[in-house]
Order: C-alpha cells, then sequence, then structure tokens
C-alpha cells in the first residue's frame, strides 16, 4: 500500500519536473524474477525506473542512507536494502538472489558507481553471476537527460528532459567465465545503443 502512494506522488513530481518518457514497457516480463540492469546518471535513478513500470521494484542501496532511521524507514518502504559499497557484500547478494527466487524485480546498477560524463561505463561481471544462480531475465535500461538534470558534484537537481528505453530480455546459459563475460559485454553494447537512440530521440523533440 505505501509503495502504490508513494509512487503515485512520484508519478506526479516528476512528470512535472522531468516530463518523463518511457520507450519499451512491454519488454518488462509480468510475471518471475527480473533484474533491471540500468545505467546509472544521477541519484534521481531509481525513482525514474520505478515510476515507469507495473511492477514494484526492489533495489539496493548504499549502508549509509539506512543510517538515519527516518530515511531508512521510508526507502524500506521502497523495497531497499543495504549494501556496502566498495566492497564484496555477500550479505546483499544473498538478500538479492532471496529475492529474485521469491519471483521479485530487482534493480541494478552494473556500472557500480553514476556516470562521469554521462556516458556508460564498464560493467562489474558480478551481474552475470546473479543472473545465472536465480535464472532472472535480465532487461537492458538505458537513461538519457538525468545526467543533465543532476550531474556530479551538483548539490540540487534542476528540471528538464528525461528518458527512458528498456530493451529485451536476456537470458544467461552458461557458467563459463568467458561466456559471462561476454555476456556482460553485450548487455554494455544493447545499453549503449539504447543510449543513443534516446540521444536521437531527444534531439529530434528538440
Amino acid at each position: 500500500m505505501w509503495y502504490t502512494l508513494l509512487k503515485f506522488w512520484a508519478q506526479l513530481i516528476f512528470s512535472a519536473l522531468f516530463g518523463i518518457r518511457v520507450y519499451g514497457q512491454h519488454n518488462v516480463p509480468r510475471t518471475g524474477a527480473v533484474i533491471l540492469a540500468s545505467s546509472h546518471q544521477s541519484y534521481l535513478d531509481p525513482v525514474i525506473v520505478g515510476v515507469g513500470l507495473t511492477r514494484p521494484i526492489h533495489f539496493m542501496a548504499r549502508e549509509s542512507l539506512f543510517r538515519n532511521v527516518f530515511f531508512r524507514r521510508l526507502i524500506e518502504l521502497l523495497n531497499a536494502f543495504p549494501v556496502e559499497r566498495n566492497s564484496a557484500d555477500l550479505g546483499a547478494m544473498h538478500e538479492a538472489l532471496r529475492r529474485l527466487r521469491n519471483g521479485c524485480q530487482l534493480l541494478l546498477f552494473p556500472e557500480g558507481t553514476r556516470t562521469r560524463n554521462g556516458d556508460i561505463g564498464r560493467l562489474h561481471p558480478g551481474l552475470g553471476i546473479l543472473a545465472l544462480r536465480s535464472e532472472a531475465a535480465v532487461v537492458p535500461v538505458s537513461i538519457e537527460g538525468a545526467f543533465r538534470c543532476w550531474p556530479r558534484g551538483r548539490k540540487i537537481f534542476r528540471p528538464g528532459k528525461i528518458l527512458v528505453m528498456i530493451g529485451r530480455p536476456m537470458r544467461v546459459s552458461s557458467t563459463k567465465r568467458e561466456e559471462l563475460q561476454s555476456f556482460v559485454e553485450e548487455l554494455r553494447g544493447r545499453l549503449v545503443e539504447q543510449q543513443q537512440e534516446l540521444r536521437r530521440i531527444d534531439r529530434l523533440r528538440g
């Protein structure tokens, strides 16, 4: 109930501030475990992705955000769970796997951090292992415009246009390291292609 209510208000506010347009919602499976593998442009990204989808999302948030009891309660209502950045947080990975095996939809940012220039960086290979163990569909999600609205180093966001493109699901089928790496590279390629298409759409829209 709280997730639905908060999402409703977020849709109103974000639509007014950013005019969000989402392309390819039909590519997200309606049931079963899904990993939404998204590019990471700003602090706005989890809400941007969440408001454009019908199914609730679950996501990792850095452990420091859970230290304030009130903010912790808020993001827990939004299905967040903590992860320690810059470390092999096995507890967070186990929790992610548990939620996926329960048929949840998990949002991940495989770059590991926000972009520094608006482009998509290198992806971490752990996503491939998580997808393999959970047997989840991996859905590439590209965001464009959020970097302009809230780039690194800026204390507060500014209104602007934000576009999102959701690609066709992908599946991991091999346990071999080389093929897992190839899967991650293919995923990055799709994210880059989708971002280029969003930039083309943005130019046409003016």
